[in-house]
């Protein structure tokens, strides 16, 4: 191995390994101290190793698309925001430009010039190094991981931080391969720094976001492949198409569980946590139930209900009481003894179970067992 070389897996090593440990300094700070990890990386490594040039001839019309895609995201984001409300940006000060909006600016350029210097090398141990890097870096924009303490704040990680990171690097390795680093650069400052400048922002259902930050780059990347990659062969050609149906498949599967998890919509999904139901919806098993309105329950319906007015019951309907005009529940746990005490109402009622689908809620029980 040259010497070169030597230098090149050793940084691709020691720069991942420098990054990591920071995701876990307090939130606060976490930013900060990448984004000045990820500056010295950078000098090094356009000091040390040579940068060989990419060649494109589509990277100034890539670079314009990619803002233009980043501006229509930012429009469409906003434009949501009419429906389901703005909260107030307090980041708008002094100290929040130098503790998160410069360090975010100076994270993303110096990711992408590693990025761009790295792939250039041909290989793939390196390649590796900076997909991880890039990983990193995001969970660093995301300010770390040293607030995960529950299954909540764990899952936020996973689902706003983690599978956006992990999509959009197979979008910016490939621009960074085929057309340099300022094409990223311009895109992910579009896409970051508005929602750190601008007044307000809109109140989006996290999953919503999170869906929407996962498959964006899948899209943007397919979009890009039609307009600008030319594909020579017939087999090449076939085997971008299956990807390009199994990329609709995966997005509209994604779209479903979005919609039922989200909350958002008439059909919602709920994991069944206490065996009361057993036999007919075991522990571990997600009911897709739809969201009531109205409409007629009958005696043998299994509804969704609130108990306290906080914990989401799932129970059969065993009897109906119309009472002077007000209807009166009684429900039961197929499983249980004895009849719920009490009665619910139509105010209780939150939706009617119309199917199950079973094991599906095993992995978030599990996941809620292990931080428990």
């Amino acid at each position: 191995m040259n010497h070169e070389k030597s230098k090149l897996y050793l940084l691709s090593f020691f720069i991942p390994a420098c990054l990591f440990p920071v995701l876990f300094v307090p939130s606060a700070l976490c930013r900060i101290v990448s984004a000045v990890v990820l500056a010295i990386a950078t000098g090094v490594i356009l000091v040390l190793i040579k940068k060989r040039s990419i060649p494109s001839i589509h990277h100034r019309q890539v670079t314009g698309l990619l803002a233009v895609f980043a501006v229509v995201y930012g429009i469409i984001t906003y434009t949501a925001g009419v429906w389901v409300g703005f909260y107030r940006n307090t980041s708008l000060t002094g100290e929040a430009f130098l503790r998160y909006i410069l360090p975010a600016a100076v994270i993303i350029v110096a990711t992408e010039l590693l990025r761009s210097v790295l792939l250039a090398q041909s290989s793939t141990v390196v390649s590796a190094a900076a997909y991880v890097i890039g990983i990193f870096a995001d969970l660093a924009l995301a300010q770390g991981l040293s607030n995960i303490s529950g299954i909540t704040q764990f899952m936020d990680v996973v689902g706003l931080a983690l599978f956006p990171a992990i999509t959009s690097g197979i979008l910016y390795h490939h621009l960074a391969k085929r057309y340099g680093p300022v094409s990223s650069i311009v895109y992910r400052l579009l896409l970051t720094l508005p929602t750190m400048l601008l007044p307000i922002i809109p109140a989006i259902p996290e999953v919503i976001t999170s869906f929407v930050l996962v498959l964006l780059p899948l899209a943007v990347r397919v979009f890009i492949d039609l307009l600008y990659e030319k594909k020579e062969k017939n087999a090449t050609k076939r085997a971008g198409k299956l990807s390009y149906i199994g990329l609709a498949t995966t997005f509209f599967c994604l779209a479903s569980i979005v919609m039922l998890i989200s909350g958002q919509f008439t059909y919602k999904l709920l994991v069944i946590a206490t065996p009361s139901m057993t036999g007919s919806l075991n522990v571990g098993d997600a009911v897709v139930y739809e969201e009531y309105d109205g409409e007629i329950v009958k005696e043998g319906d299994i509804v969704v209900f609130t108990k306290d007015d906080k914990t989401m019951v799932v129970h059969r309907v065993i009897d109906v009481q119309n009472l002077n005009g007000n209807v009166y529940y009684t429900t039961k746990g197929d499983a249980n003894e004895t009849s719920d005490s009490g009665y619910i109402t139509a105010a209780d009622l939150r939706g009617v179970v119309r199917f199950k689908l079973s094991h599906v809620g095993n992995t978030s029980l599990w996941l809620r067992e292990l931080f428990s």
